[in-house]
C-alpha cells in the first residue's frame, strides 16, 4: 500500500512538472508570435490607373529611376508607367512575339543594374517560333529617353534557341549581384517523369554544339554577353549554363540583401 501510495505521489510530481515545462514553453511561444506579430508593415494598397491600363501583365519591375515597367505577356509590349499619374508610354513592340496560351510569349525582364549610370540596358526574354516550332530568346535592348517618351531599340540576342512550351515554360529573368543573368525554365508542362527533362543533364557534345535542348527544368546562369561563366557548377562533368537544375515551374526568383538567391 504505501508503495502504490509512493508511486501515485511521484507520477503527480512527474505530471506537475510537465505541466510546468508546458506553460513555459507556451509563454516563449506566445512572446515570440508577439514579436512576430509586431512586425506587420502598414502597407496601403491604391490602384493605379484604370482596369484596362495593362493587357495580360507578367513580369512588373520598379525601375531604377522610380517608374514601373511592365511586359505585356500576349502583346509583346513593354510599358513604362507613371506610378503617380499612370501615364502609359509603350517602349517597344516585339513583332515576332508568339503566344498561343498562358504560359508563353513576352516574358521576363531585367534591368542592368548600372543602368542610370552608363549601362541603360534591359534584357527581355520571349517566345517565337521558328519553321512553326516554339523556342525562346534573352534580348538586350538599350533604352533612350526624350523627356517622357522613352523606346528600347538595338535589340541583341544574348542567347537564342532555348526549348520553350505554353505550358510550365516558367520565364523569369533577374539581373544578379553578380552582373549576371539568372533565368528560369519550367519543365515544359511533362506529367510523366521517366520524360521529365528536369532531371537530366546535357553532356559535353550538346554544349559544344549549342545544343540546348535539355536545359528545361532549370535555372541559368549566363554571361550579359550569353556566355558560359567559368565559374558555373560543373554538373555531371559538364560545366554549362545550369545553374540548379529538378525545378518543376519556378515562377519566383530573387536575391536577398545578402547576395542569397531563393
Amino acid at each position: 500500500m504505501k508503495k502504490n501510495i509512493l508511486f501515485t505521489k511521484n507520477l503527480i510530481d512527474y505530471i506537475k512538472m510537465n505541466i510546468q515545462l508546458i506553460r513555459s514553453l507556451f509563454l516563449i511561444l506566445f512572446f515570440v508570435n508577439q514579436v512576430v506579430l509586431a512586425q506587420d508593415s502598414p502597407f496601403v494598397m491604391t490602384q493605379i490607373g484604370p482596369n484596362n491600363l495593362l493587357t495580360t501583365p507578367w513580369d512588373l519591375a520598379l525601375g531604377p529611376e522610380g517608374y514601373l515597367w511592365v511586359t505585356e505577356r500576349q502583346n509583346g509590349v513593354v510599358v513604362r508607367i507613371n506610378p503617380e499619374t499612370a501615364a502609359r508610354d509603350e517602349l517597344v513592340n516585339i513583332s515576332d512575339v508568339s503566344s498561343t496560351a498562358g504560359q508563353d510569349g513576352l516574358l521576363g525582364m531585367a534591368i542592368h543594374r548600372d543602368f542610370l549610370t552608363g549601362s541603360p540596358y534591359v534584357f527581355l526574354s520571349y517566345t517565337y517560333l521558328v519553321s512553326g516550332q516554339r523556342v525562346q530568346k534573352l534580348v538586350r535592348y538599350t533604352y533612350q529617353t526624350n523627356g517622357n517618351d522613352g523606346s528600347l531599340y538595338d535589340p541583341l540576342t544574348v542567347l537564342d534557341h532555348l526549348p520553350s512550351s505554353n505550358d510550365h515554360n516558367s520565364g523569369r529573368l533577374i539581373f544578379g549581384p553578380d552582373s549576371k543573368l539568372y533565368y528560369t525554365i519550367g519543365d515544359q508542362g511533362v506529367k510523366d517523369c521517366p520524360n521529365n527533362l528536369a532531371q537530366f543533364l546535357p553532356t559535353q557534345q550538346e554544349i559544344d554544339a549549342q545544343n540546348w535542348s535539355n536545359y528545361p527544368g532549370k535555372i541559368l546562369r549566363i554571361n550579359l554577353d550569353g556566355s558560359i561563366p567559368d565559374d558555373n557548377p560543373v554538373l555531371n562533368g559538364v560545366r554549362s549554363h545550369i545553374y540548379s537544375y529538378g525545378h518543376r515551374n519556378p515562377q519566383g526568383i530573387v536575391f536577398s540583401a545578402n547576395g542569397v538567391l531563393f
